[in-house]
């Protein structure tokens, strides 16, 4: 799940977090992972947010840049967009007297790809492209959509899975998964055949201890 901090008061809530939403959406449907949002923090395993990144230094993990400076930043929490810039929500003319304003969605775009662990790419047409330019693009490129899935292994059926930060998290949690799911249709077989010699009058011997080592053995991890 994810979180969204504190916005600049110059942006629209409502069409800020629709834009936000968007952009989790575009990557959450290449790789199958429903990146959910929360208004409780503490439930949140991503956030988005503003801060000054002149302010945290050089501490944070892969970003995007423009000629002068940098203008977000992602870690394994989520994502730090610069408070000290000015943003824009879609269809936002630049502003005469903020000229170097950057438009919000195709930089979180980029970071998000980030969070999911995907390194820069050398294709200008790319959202992972590392710099931003005139027209940047606001939708995710084949070659984007390719390196995620490529990154993330092959597909998986849509699940509610928490948004995980990073590519060994993400990889991890989706193999405990399939090894729960698997433990489970072992456990209920298992289950079965014990009712079954119970209900003959057979002894079920180490079966029962199987069933019930198994069961303790999922209720601690």
């Amino acid at each position: 799940m994810y979180t969204i901090g504190h916005l600049p008061g110059y942006l629209s809530k409502t069409k800020a977090h629709a834009e936000i939403q968007e952009a989790f959406e575009q990557w959450g449907n290449a790789v199958n992972i429903n990146f959910a949002y929360t208004g409780a923090a503490v439930r949140a395993r991503l956030r988005v947010d503003f801060e000054c990144l002149a302010a945290i230094g050089e501490a944070l993990g892969g970003g995007l840049a423009r000629p002068g400076g940098q203008l977000a930043e992602a870690t394994r929490k989520g994502v730090k967009l610069d408070a000290a810039e000015r943003w824009l929500l879609r269809r936002q003319a630049v502003p005469e007297r903020h000229p170097k304003a950057v438009h919000l969605f195709p930089v979180l775009l980029h970071e998000i790809g980030h969070v999911l662990g995907l390194a820069h790419s050398s294709g200008e047409e790319d959202v992972m492209w590392p710099y931003l330019k005139s027209g940047a693009a606001a939708h995710l490129s084949a070659n984007d959509i390719s390196r995620a899935r490529e990154l993330m292994g092959a597909p998986v059926a849509r699940s509610s899975l928490p948004a995980a930060s990073a590519d060994g998290d993400i990889r991890k949690e989706l193999a405990e998964l399939r090894g729960d799911v698997a433990a489970m249709r072992a456990e209920m077989k298992e289950m079965s055949r014990v009712i079954a010699a119970a209900f003959e009058g057979s002894p079920v011997g180490s079966g029962a201890k199987a069933v019930a080592g198994c069961c303790k053995s999922g209720g601690a991890s």
